[in-house]
């Protein structure tokens, strides 16, 4: 039984609330770059502008948006 709550909680939910809320707020400087064609460069972008995202994290934002 304790392993099925370990597995339904968010690792570092305070951390990762942290992230969002600060994505959120560079959603204005993110959204006039999304019509870049080059998907490596706007990934790029997207890591460099957000305060805590890497490559991979800056990829899963691009595709779930």
């Amino acid at each position: 039984m304790g392993n099925y709550f370990r597995k339904t909680r968010t690792r570092f939910h305070i951390t990762k609330t942290k992230r969002l809320l600060e994505t959120k707020n560079s959603w204005e400087k993110i959204k006039p770059n999304l019509s870049n064609i080059n998907i490596k460069e706007l990934r790029n972008f997207v890591a460099e502008t957000v305060n805590g995202y890497g490559l991979k994290e800056a990829s899963h934002f691009l595709r779930n948006i």
